[in-house]
Parts: C-alpha cells; structure tokens; sequence
C-alpha cells in the first residue's frame, strides 16, 4: 500500500487533464490518482498497490476500471478520470483520513505560498554580501515564486541550484562555454526557414538556464512550449529569460530533458532527494555539489517563511556555496 510517492504534496483536490485510457495522462495528474487508489479506504476485486511514478500504464489503467466497476458502479467503465468527473468526486471521498492529514500537512509545510520572496532575496544577500548579479537571481526567483505549476518550496530550491550551476553562478541565461567545439552538437547544421525559405546555419549548444543542448531538443522543446519550429530555427531565442525560463519550468516538471525524470519523482511529500533529482538535467553530473547548493536555498527559502530575526541562521550552513 505505501510507496515512496505516497505521500505526495501535490494538490489533491485538482486535475488539469484526464487520466486513464486515451487521456491526456500528464505525469503530474497520474501522480495524484495513483496516489488516491494507493490510499483509497474502499476495498474492491483486484485491488492492487500501484508504483506512484506518473506513468500511466496497464496496472493503473485496470485499477481505475476496477474502482469505476466496484464502487462507481459504473456497468462499462471507460478506465479514464476526467477532472470534473464521478470517478475523481469517489475516489477522494473515500480516501484514507489519516493520510490526507498527513499529505495536507506535508502541503502546508512546503508551501510556495509560505515564502516571502523578498526577505529570500535579502537573506541571500545579507550571506553572501560579495555575491554578484542579484538583480538576475531576484528576476529569476520572482519568475518561479509566480508560476503557477510551482508548488513546493523544495521544487523552487532545486531549480535555484540547477540553475546557479548551469549558469556559472550568472544568474542569467548563458551560452555553454567554448559553443560545444568539442561535441557533435557543436557543429554547425544548415536549417531552412519555410517562411522565408532562407537558409541558416545553427549550433545546437548549450543555451538558457538549463544548457539546452542538441538540435532533437530544440525542436521537442519548440513543439512542447507551443512555438512550433521557433526554437529550432533561432535557437539564440534559448537566451531571452522568459523563454528560457518556461525551457526550465516544462522540462523539469514534465521530464522533457531526461525521460521520466521530472520534478514530482524525487521531491514530493516526505522524500527530497536532491541527488537523485540531477537525473532531470544531467544523470549524475556534479550531483552532490548541486544537491549542496539546493539545501542551502531550501534552507534560505524556509528561513524567509519566518517571522523572525535573520541573526538566527547559522552561517556555518551556508559557508562556501556562494
């Protein structure tokens, strides 16, 4: 019945999109409903406890079937749970009390509303008074604080730290130093306009606050975001922050850089795996050295949910990791 997933800070009481047979099955919503048949009271034939990994495969397919059957009472269940949907209504219902306590606690705790984004802006500051570029860590920090697909303190930490790596401590959408000479994606690809029918010659390196590299990237990414063909034609656009900013948000909560690697995977409910979370970017790159920087932005973002002297915060913390 427990899995590492099962106490998910994620919203339970919303869906964007169907889950089940041919719906829209993002990661995020799969998580939620694996989470609620994992925890739901009502026993019913074939009940089984699912891995809460946002994957919506055959087991969590039968397990909707199977509830829709036994306790919707639906005669031919369509194995789909639509937003505003019976099903959805059911399944919360009859969920276990003590473990939604438990997620709406977790919740609460790691709240982004919890945070005051200028008194984070301030600590990190006071802790590092020979830091540079503020300016860009406050307009980044704003941009996540205001998303509305960011929910966790501990998801605003990691993508703080990815980002400070990533851009070399900038703050700032860069270009991969040296351009990627050394790799194939280096290497210049001759692309052409359909609109203009004008040919251009385009490096997939590493741009943004992710270093977005390789051309299938690009155009995964430009499709995804709604560009269409935009990111792959001018890949320089990587650089403008609010497109480089929705680069980071999407990929690392859908898995877009890394396959089934996203953000709701390794930090959610009671589990902040900060090390494992490189996977999202990077495998195992450097992932102890980010894993470092995330808990000390974690530990600053906390600290600005409180409402008391920063005189309090140990420095011997946050030594080092400017």
């Amino acid at each position: 019945m427990n899995s590492s997933y099962d106490t998910s800070a994620l919203d339970l009481s919303n869906l964007q999109k169907s889950v089940g047979k041919k719906g829209a099955n993002y990661p995020l919503d799969v998580i939620i409903i694996q989470n609620l048949l994992n925890n739901c009271v009502a026993n019913f034939p074939g009940k089984l406890s699912l891995k809460a990994d946002g994957k919506c495969g055959p087991a969590t397919i039968k397990q909707i079937e199977l509830f829709q059957k036994h306790i919707v009472r639906i005669p031919t269940p369509d194995s789909r749970i639509d937003p505003a949907g019976k099903t959805l209504s059911l399944l919360k219902a009859k969920l276990d009390r003590t473990y939604l306590l438990r997620q709406q606690l977790t919740a609460s705790l790691n709240s982004k509303a919890n945070v005051n984004i200028y008194r984070y802006i301030n600590l990190y500051r006071s802790q590092y008074p020979k830091a540079k570029n503020i300016s860009y860590l406050e307009r980044l920090a704003k941009a996540i604080y205001t998303d509305i697909y960011i929910i966790d303190i501990r998801w605003m930490a990691y993508m703080l730290a990815t980002v400070q790596w990533e851009c070399a401590g900038t703050w700032k959408p860069i270009e991969e130093f040296g351009k990627g000479k050394k790799y194939t994606y280096g290497k210049e690809i001759e692309v052409t306009d359909p609109s203009t029918n004008t040919v251009k010659k385009n490096s997939y390196f590493g741009r943004g606050y992710v270093q977005l590299t390789w051309e299938g990237n690009y155009k995964n990414l430009g499709n995804e975001l709604g560009i269409g063909n935009e990111l792959h034609l001018y890949p320089e656009k990587a650089l403008e922050h609010e497109l480089a900013y929705k680069i980071l948000s999407h990929g690392m909560r859908k898995g877009s850089f890394s396959k089934g690697n996203f953000l709701a995977r390794y930090i959610n409910g009671s589990q902040k795996d900060f090390v494992g979370a490189r996977k999202i970017i990077n495998g195992t790159d450097r992932q102890h050295e980010i894993a470092n920087l995330a808990e000390i932005h974690f530990k600053l973002l906390i600290a600005s949910t409180f409402n008391r002297d920063y005189n309090l915060i140990n420095p011997i913390l946050f030594r080092n990791h400017v």
